[in-house]
């Protein structure tokens, strides 16, 4: 699928061939453009002209069409073209490409940090193969799914003996912070509760550990350590010879996060569960 830069003209090249590859024998085509939902945003245009014999035409989607809707960072347009074929009948072809903002990744909506301060994150960690061999795509993809990976994981305030106020994870700047469900969550050390402008006014100390977990967790997804993936899954024993493998009997502790990027973060964690009315 080709990718487009959101508010952008993007011209999409749509094929006139039919289900089997082979060209169509049209008289006219007109095309729309629905977003993700199908709802259309660009109204139905027909194509001026055509070189007869034409195996493809390009669509010139204006920017509005390729407008993203609120926070979202990525979206799919299709093109629908109705071709109405030489002799009767109409087809319906239809083309899909994606749209995503310059920056894909925003901090404290879907990433902990943009791709260049992960870049200088894993200058200070050693031994990243995954990381290291991966493109800036697959790293983006990886650094998305880490954060939702940490998301996963229960944080508390921090240590007793460093300072309050600023220090604890239950602290924003306007005291505390409720969803758009009244009465129903109030942050308490669930970073999925905090919009950007709160994430970013959290502890330093802290936020320096999400860095380095979420760093550590996408060289993990980007396949940095068969071995230790093998161990986690209970493994004991893999004998070369005579293929031979040996499992621990009890069930290994499923973590959402890989137990680097775990102990970045291990100080600000707590797996004990709260029960309250």
């Amino acid at each position: 699928m080709d990718i487009f830069v959101a508010g952008e003209t993007s011209n999409v090249v749509c094929p006139l061939n039919d289900a089997l590859g082979n060209p169509l024998d049209y008289v006219s085509v007109v095309y729309r453009v629905l977003d993700n939902a199908g709802t259309e945003i660009v109204a139905p245009h027909a194509i001026a002209f055509i070189a007869g014999g034409a195996t493809s035409v390009t669509i010139a989607v204006p920017a509005t069409g390729n407008t993203l809707t609120g926070d979202n960072i990525r979206e799919q347009r299709c093109i629908e073209l109705t071709v109405t074929l030489n002799g009767g009948g109409t087809i319906i072809i239809k083309r899909y490409y994606g749209i995503e903002s310059s920056e894909p990744l925003v901090v404290g909506l879907n990433s902990f940090m943009t791709l260049p301060m992960a870049e200088l994150t894993a200058r200070n960690i050693a031994m990243l193969p995954g990381w290291s061999n991966a493109t800036d795509l697959q790293k983006i993809g990886a650094l998305i799914t880490a954060r939702d990976h940490i998301l996963q994981l229960n944080f508390v305030m921090l240590n007793s003996n460093m300072n309050w106020t600023q220090d604890s994870l239950n602290w924003v700047p306007e005291g505390s912070y409720e969803t758009p469900y009244p009465n129903a969550f109030v942050f308490n050390g669930n970073l999925a509760l905090l919009p950007p402008a709160n994430f970013i006014q959290l502890p330093q100390r802290f936020l320096n550990s999400l860095y380095m977990g979420q760093i550590a967790e996408a060289d993990f997804i980007l396949g940095a350590d068969p071995v230790a993936e093998r161990r986690q899954s209970g493994l004991v024993l893999d004998t070369i010879g005579e293929s031979k493998q040996m499992y621990r009997s009890g069930k290994p502790l499923d973590l959402p996060v890989c137990r680097q990027a775990l102990s970045y973060m291990s100080q600000f964690i707590t797996f004990s569960k709260r029960i309250g009315r």
